[in-house]
């Protein structure tokens, strides 16, 4: 009668434990869960940080101020870079109509954009994926920037950049900015412009510490006009890139393919000014490819460019194409003559170096060397 008693209550034993088992079990998942997803969050701001290390090879490009808030399940980033590129154009354009208007011009100051990113952290972020982390990039725009680009977008976000980053270090972004369209008004001075702008879309992808990269940029149309019949249009631009690091210890230097397509650009200039004549033409079909194949110590630069048709002032030329390539080209060489393309360039906010001399082959100096020692290895034209 004991034994049967003894065997009785082992089952109750077992079943009391099951519920102590469980709760420990979802304790567990459920102190693991904000913990993961803290690691992920510290792991995310160290690839971040490796990642805008890199703008430190660009001159041109300044990360000049940058702010990361942490928390267990999400972050948000905002980051200001300042580009010289478009300063440089706009210095330019200002410096000639201000040439003609007897004005002073002013000093240039570099294109500053400000990003606000908000990051949802994984293992689940946002319980929508699986996934080291997502992103949500937009502009931070002041009031009166907020206002121009409300004539044109409405209520629309200008620019929005979502992005994914997965658990190896790879990652995908993709950027959208949506299509408009705007009237100007009537007056001596626009004469109705008229702008139509069919959107962008950049997508791209990265293996991990962007060793490889690729990307596709397509803008389906873009059309200015006026009431005077005077327009300009681009329909189906696309570009696409697959390129990788040659070497692990230079950032800058990729090889791959690179292809640019255009289906047509109209221009038509209807305005009379003295013995000018309108101006009317169409392009049609341009193609530009260009790829970078490495054998050995070696690469060869292989492009291609085509149209198909363009007609000027009711004359028709092409099909036309030209073919060009530069062949057994000593790799590391070449790494050093990009590099010091990119170092030629003055640092953002200085001005270029005067020539003492007034000589513009001075500025090339600093490709003198890298140039002689590319030669060494016998290129091939």
């Amino acid at each position: 009668m004991r034994h049967l008693l003894l065997l009785q209550r082992r089952p109750k034993r077992t079943i009391m434990k099951k519920p102590i088992a469980l709760a420990l079990a979802a304790a567990g998942l459920a102190l693991a869960f904000p913990i993961s997803a803290w690691f992920l969050g510290l792991r995310l701001e160290t690839n971040l940080e490796e990642q805008y290390r890199l703008l430190d090879n660009y001159p041109n490009i300044k990360l000049s101020q940058r702010n990361f808030q942490r928390g267990i399940f999400s972050s948000t980033e905002t980051l200001t870079l300042e580009i010289s590129s478009f300063n440089e154009l706009i210095s330019k354009y200002e410096s000639a109509r201000n040439k003609e208007s007897h004005i002073e011009p002013m000093p240039p100051k570099p294109l500053s954009l400000t990003l606000q990113t908000h990051y949802q952290h994984g293992p689940f972020p946002g319980f929508s994926s699986l996934a080291a982390a997502t992103s949500e990039s937009e502009l931070v725009l002041d009031s009166e920037q907020r206002q121009a680009l409300k004539q044109l977008f409405g209520d629309k976000k200008p620019l929005q950049i979502h992005g994914i980053y997965n658990f190896d270090g790879s990652g995908t972004a993709t950027l959208d900015s949506p299509s408009f369209k705007h009237q100007s008004p009537d007056n001596e001075r626009d004469k109705g412009l008229q702008l139509v702008w069919q959107g962008l879309r950049i997508v791209s992808s990265h293996t991990a510490q962007r060793r490889q990269f690729s990307f596709t940029a397509e803008i389906p149309g873009l059309e200015v006009g006026d009431n005077d019949g005077n327009r300009f249009e681009i329909t189906g631009l696309k570009m696409t890139a697959n390129e990788q690091r040659l070497f692990d210890d230079d950032p800058l230097f990729h090889t791959g393919s690179i292809r640019f397509s255009l289906d047509q650009i109209d221009f038509h200039d209807y305005q009379t000014r003295g013995d000018e004549k309108n101006l009317a033409f169409t392009l049609q079909q341009l193609v530009f490819e260009s790829s970078m194949p490495v054998s050995g110590d070696f690469i060869d630069v292989i492009g291609k460019a085509g149209v198909l048709a363009l007609k000027f002032n009711g004359q028709e030329f092409g099909p036309a194409h030209y073919d060009f390539s530069l062949r057994h080209l000593h790799a590391r060489s070449a790494a050093k003559l990009y590099r010091a393309m990119i170092n030629s360039r003055p640092p953002l906010g200085k001005p270029a170096p005067e020539n003492a001399d007034g000589n513009p082959l001075q500025a090339l100096a600093k490709l003198r060397e890298p140039i002689l020692e590319l030669l060494k290895f016998g290129p091939e034209i």
